[in-house]
């Protein structure tokens, strides 16, 4: 098989030894067999995840394995990840997740298919079956191809773990930015507005583990608001590519989730003001009662937490 076939499937890990032995099977396991594991561990050198991670690796051959001297977060690791990999192609796996024994085989299909045709394709995303921390399953299975940029800004169409794309194309677009989270919907969203083209495989080819799918207040920080604000931001500088109605869904979307944000958090001046927003682009009566039910819900659940 050609150099140029090869796959370079990048795992970040962090504090995550025994999911990450899952991670790595389900990589073992594929059908397309040209690939390269890359395992970049983040946890720092003197805690005990880094020597239990050490030994996990250990276990299997033809591992590429890059410790960072210390913990440098999602988007630098993958970052490290890219810079070393040695394929034309790269697929991530976050070490939580698992891929299908065919992931690779069916997304090098398609790509290739697309390469053939000269089309300027950023990435194959895929369906997957989510696994909720409270055992419920659901399914994700997203359509959209093409340059969905307002799609895309409402709900990010793919994380990680569904992409399969190209070293060249991570390059291109300047990989990661370093921010605390949304890093794949921000790296998307910066490959659809260069004209990047994503398409699908429409089968279920990976298990994504949903550990925050109870929706926990805990899980609700300032940190996180602040990400939120500056993704929105983000949006908000490419909103001349969108149609007015357009513009309405997004900032509704935003507001709606923020003015619950701040129920939880306390925060009634900013509450107030991105309820405001809300209602003000909202085009639905449903969707307002409902915006007022979950903001009660988040002063009720805040007393009581």
């Amino acid at each position: 098989m050609k150099n140029e076939d090869v796959v370079s499937v990048i795992i970040p890990t962090y504090k995550r030894p025994k999911e990450l032995e899952r991670a790595i099977i389900s990589v073992k396991n594929q059908t397309y067999k040209n690939i390269e594991i890359i395992v970049v561990d983040d946890n720092a050198n003197d805690i005990e995840q880094r020597k239990s991670t050490e030994q996990v690796v250990k276990k299997y051959e033809n591992i590429v394995y890059i410790q960072n001297k210390e913990n440098l977060g999602g988007s630098k690791t993958r970052n490290i990840g890219i810079e070393n990999a040695k394929g034309k192609y790269i697929a991530f796996l976050d070490d939580d997740d698992e891929f299908l024994p065919n992931k690779i085989e069916q997304q090098i299909k398609l790509y290739k298919e697309y390469e053939e045709k000269g089309e300027k394709i950023g990435l194959v995303y895929c369906y997957a079956k989510i696994i909720n921390d409270n055992e419920k399953i659901t399914y994700q299975k997203k359509n959209y191809e093409g340059v969905p940029i307002f799609e895309h800004m409402k709900e990010c169409i793919a994380a990680t773990s569904w992409w399969f794309s190209t070293k060249e194309v991570f390059e291109t677009i300047g990989k990661f930015d370093d921010i605390s989270s949304h890093q794949d919907a921000l790296l998307l969203l910066k490959m659809l507005k260069k004209g990047y083209k994503i398409y699908r495989v429409p089968e279920i080819l990976l298990n994504y583990y949903n550990v925050s799918s109870n929706n926990r207040i805990s899980g609700i920080n300032e940190k996180n608001i602040k990400v939120t604000e500056a993704y929105r931001n983000i949006c908000r500088e490419s909103y001349d590519l969108l149609e007015q109605s357009q513009i309405k869904q997004l900032e509704h979307t935003f507001s709606y989730k923020l003015a619950i944000y701040y129920a939880i958090m306390e925060n009634r001046e900013k509450e107030i003001k991105e309820l405001k927003n809300a209602l003000k682009n909202s085009s639905s009566m449903l969707k307002n009662i409902k915006l007022m039910i979950r903001i009660m819900q988040g002063h009720i659940q805040k007393k009581f937490n």
